[in-house]
């Protein structure tokens, strides 16, 4: 585990981002998308199949999560 790295994304920019820091949440990298544009469009998309091979991310299968601790962000978000 000493390569993972967390990466966060979905609606992030520059008060978001603080507010983790302050909070020290454990994130490695943001992505920030479309702050970056003047139109807010959000969208996603998950490759499914690769090759005729079903395939997803690991965030969307089910997992065990117990080792994980919450962050609180209720404090301005």
């Amino acid at each position: 585990l000493q390569d993972l790295k967390i990466m966060v994304s979905g609606g992030f920019g520059t008060e978001k981002i603080s507010l983790f820091e302050r909070l020290g949440a454990p994130v490695d990298m943001y992505g920030v998308g479309s702050t970056l544009l003047r139109n807010k469009i959000d969208m996603t998309a998950d490759v499914v199949e690769v090759e005729g091979i079903p395939c997803a991310k690991v965030g969307r299968k089910k997992g065990d999560f117990s080792r994980l601790t919450p962050v609180n962000l209720n404090n301005g978000i």
